[in-house]
């Protein structure tokens, strides 16, 4: 998967790639019992256990989806 660099891309990139595995943000939230606001924390600044989560929510690594903090 080629994953865009800009920022604004990147997320909405993040958020189709979620949507096309029938999840979001909120149940991402859910399962790791944080508010639903902590995983879209991960999208604009180093958050390295959301973006844990997120990449293996997308069969990723982190390092995949952000090079630029790895």
């Amino acid at each position: 998967m080629q994953v865009p660099v800009d920022p604004e891309e990147k997320a909405a990139w993040i958020k189709y790639q979620l949507n096309k595995k029938n999840l979001s943000y909120s149940a991402i939230a859910r399962q790791e019992n944080v508010s639903r606001e902590t995983p879209r924390r991960a999208l604009y600044r180093s958050y390295p256990r959301m973006e844990k989560v997120i990449a293996e929510a997308l069969g990723m690594k982190p390092e995949e989806i952000w090079p630029e903090r790895y």
